[in-house]
């Protein structure tokens, strides 16, 4: 993977460009360090790097810098209390300019502006490196690669045209993490996993060892495979609520698109205050048309009107139908509708339940209305 790297990089017009254009790609720090490890001692092995110093961290870890090298910064300091120049952030990838005497560094990185990639520069403090702001950066975990876009561009020495090369290290990496990885570059991805990585000694066992280069090939792959489908789904994405037992909390309810009706609702997309509502409405309006009933027939047959089995079976509403249709015994019918002159004309006045020719009529004997109107009615 290295020398893959090393060959990929060749031609690079700066530093600059190679960070963009090229970068290491592992799922833990442990591999990420040996991928850093190496490309640092190839660099030095070929005079690409200048002067270096050793810098103790927290917890007895420590880190070599030489001038020249990659990195990635990895403290946000925006009020110059741990270097000087303009505010660095956790993520910016740059280069080793100087190491002076007493430890403090010069970076450079690059951003992009309005007219292009612009230059940055500031001098970091020893104590910003020893709390551990400054990494090596030629290999960088999948974790960190997120929302990173590879695109840098050049030609190599044989005239290969580079635009942005992402090199993975697959071992130890699930679905979601392959699949970040396997979507940073621009140009190319090469992915990398050692059947002895991804091998168990069962494996080798049953199958033996490879028999060519293909073989070797084969079962690299459809061990790369089983990882992929046996991390798509993991336990540990799923809700807390879920294992407690409890149902997650739903979102806000939309206006403009009501949820479906609840099993045994009044009225389709409406909130329980709204069925409440219309059951409010709905049982004004039968008390509106038992009055109507008692001052056309009397007491009895008003109080015959709820035992009505249509009725019942409506939850007490009535069953509507069309006028001109045979009626049964205790149905309602709706007369044609009149207009107002019509009923202002000899037909009956609205303020008088009782006058006119126009009602609703109760099959099991005439009584009229003053509003025929199915939606009178309920109002």
């Amino acid at each position: 993977m290295v020398s893959t790297w090393l060959a990929r990089r060749a031609g690079a017009p700066d530093p600059h460009t190679e960070l963009r254009g090229l970068v290491m790609l592992a799922a833990t720090n442990e591999s990420v360090e040996r991928l850093n490890d190496a490309a640092q001692a190839v660099r030095g092995a070929l005079g690409e790097l200048g002067p270096g110093r050793d810098y103790d961290l927290a917890g007895g870890r420590g880190v070599r810098l030489h001038e020249g090298d990659h990195v990635m910064l990895r403290i946000n300091d925006r009020s110059e209390q741990l270097h000087r120049g303009p505010a660095v952030l956790n993520g910016y990838r740059g280069v080793v300019e100087a190491i002076a005497a007493d430890g403090r560094l010069t970076v450079t990185w690059q951003t992009d502006g309005p007219d292009g990639a612009q230059r940055h520069q500031a001098v970091l403090d020893a104590d910003y490196v020893a709390r551990g702001g400054v990494e090596r950066g030629y290999a960088m975990t999948i974790h960190k690669a997120q929302g990173l876009t590879v695109d840098g561009r050049w030609s190599g020495p044989d005239g290969t045209e580079q635009a942005g090369t992402v090199l993975v290290h697959a071992p130890g990496a699930d679905n979601p993490a392959l699949y970040v990885a396997l979507s940073r570059h621009k140009d190319q991805v090469l992915l990398f996993g050692s059947r002895q990585e991804l091998e168990t000694s069962q494996d080798v066992h049953v199958q033996g060892q490879p028999r060519d280069d293909l073989d070797r090939l084969r079962r690299v792959v459809e061990q790369l495979a089983e990882q992929a489908r046996s991390t798509e789904t993991s336990a540990d994405d799923r809700p807390v609520l879920d294992d407690l037992g409890h149902q997650p909390r739903s979102d806000p309810p939309d206006p403009h698109h009501p949820p479906p009706d609840p099993p045994g609702s009044d009225r389709p997309g409406k909130d329980i205050a709204g069925r409440q509502g219309e059951r409010a409405r709905r049982g004004a309006a039968r008390t509106a048309a038992r009055r109507i009933a008692e001052r056309a027939r009397g007491p009895a047959a008003a109080a015959s009107w709820p035992s009505d089995p249509r009725t019942e079976r409506s939850g007490g509403r009535p069953q509507w139908s069309d006028p001109g249709r045979p009626e049964t015994p205790g149905s309602w019918s709706v007369p044609e509708h009149r207009s107002a002159s019509e009923r202002g004309a000899g037909r009956g006045h609205d303020d008088d339940p009782c006058s006119g020719e126009r009602g609703l009529g109760w099959s099991g004997g005439e009584y009229p209305l003053a509003r025929p109107d199915r939606d009178d009615v309920e109002r």
